[in-house]
């Protein structure tokens, strides 16, 4: 049925890609066709975004851990961050002890943790700062262009944050 609705009886707004919701009722998440189809409930404990192909950025623990589950609700890339960037540009910015490397969809690091901050990559470039400066990288980390001296939190060795 095209015209199904998903039940409004949710305690937030849905995450949304363009094939799912994501919906919050009860401390539990429920996965959702953008028709209104059940797909999935999620076991509790997790805090989940948008899936992006394939993968949600989710969230557990106290203080939280973040990774990436996948459509079954398993941890497809382990849940070990301090935070990372929802996975839908091929490379994605993880932080770990409050320092930022770039990973695949397959959780390989392909860029080192040894960035004060982080953006996403936008066609084939990225905004990264490190103690020398900001810079503008490629997904291989080479620098292509030197935006600016470090932020003055950054010069007295101070671990930048996101």
């Amino acid at each position: 049925n095209n015209n199904a609705k998903i039940p409004i009886e949710y305690d937030n707004l849905p995450e949304q890609d363009a094939l799912t919701n994501i919906l919050l009722k009860n401390g539990v998440y429920y996965l959702y066709s953008v028709n209104g189809k059940l797909i999935k409930k999620f076991p509790g404990g997790y805090g989940l975004e948008a899936f992006y192909n394939g993968l949600a950025k989710a969230y557990k623990g106290v203080p939280f851990r973040v990774g990436y589950i996948n459509y079954e609700g398993e941890e497809a890339i382990p849940l070990i961050y301090d935070d990372c960037q929802t996975l839908h540009t091929g490379l994605a910015w993880v932080k770990k002890d409050g320092i930022y490397g770039y990973i695949d969809e397959n959780g390989k690091q392909q860029l080192p943790f040894i960035y004060l901050q982080a953006d996403k990559f936008i066609d084939g470039k990225a905004e990264v700062e490190t103690a020398e400066g900001k810079l503008i990288i490629d997904t291989k980390g080479k620098v292509l262009k030197i935006t600016g001296p470090p932020s003055p939190r950054n010069i007295y060795g101070e671990k930048g944050s996101n």
